[in-house]
């Protein structure tokens, strides 16, 4: 795909930049110049990406829409292992204290839900209920928790249908990420 000498490549340069893209700045790039090179080799009428790479699904369509490609991106739900922890690669890595430490992202979510739900409408209170909940675990080390619009990634300034919870944290040296429409 990156043969010697390859130089080209799409950046998108809004949605990219916050949250993931302040941690990893080159990441989204790469995102958009497989996925353009990918489309234009394979011509797709559809492309499905998890709920938890939320951004990554973001920068594509973002990339779709600008490009004028005729690829639909179609999100679906996160799968959950049994106990709540979003499936990914990186869960096999987790020791089984490390995966008891994870499961407070999805207890964090959880929770932000809940207070949602029961009419809570300040980011920054759902936000410190995460981080607390996150704090108590010693191996946790929060990256960003935001409250965000699924579409542009921007933060909200009020909790509203459809709003998304996203956090990304290290458990150790193991990067974790999740997210929950609240």
């Amino acid at each position: 795909m990156y043969p010697r000498g390859y130089s080209t490549f799409i950046t998108e340069e809004t949605i990219a930049k916050p949250l993931d893209g302040i941690s990893r700045p080159a990441h989204f790039r790469g995102v958009a110049t497989i996925a353009a090179k990918l489309f234009n080799l394979i011509q797709p009428d559809y492309v499905f990406f998890g709920e938890k790479t939320a951004q990554r699904a973001a920068v594509v369509r973002k990339m779709v829409q600008d490009l004028n490609m005729t690829v639909e991106i179609v999100l679906v739900p996160t799968v959950r292992e049994a106990d709540g922890l979003a499936h990914g690669v990186r869960n096999r890595e987790l020791t089984p204290s490390q995966r008891q430490d994870a499961l407070s992202i999805h207890a964090a979510l959880v929770r932000a839900k809940e207070m949602a739900a029961q009419g809570v409408r300040s980011p920054d209170r759902l936000v410190a209920e995460a981080t607390h909940i996150l704090g108590q675990r010693r191996r946790v080390r929060i990256i960003y928790i935001a409250i965000v619009d699924p579409v542009t990634m921007e933060p909200v300034r009020e909790i509203s249908p459809g709003v998304m919870m996203v956090i990304a944290v290290w458990i150790d040296e193991i990067r974790m990420l999740d997210n929950m429409v609240l």
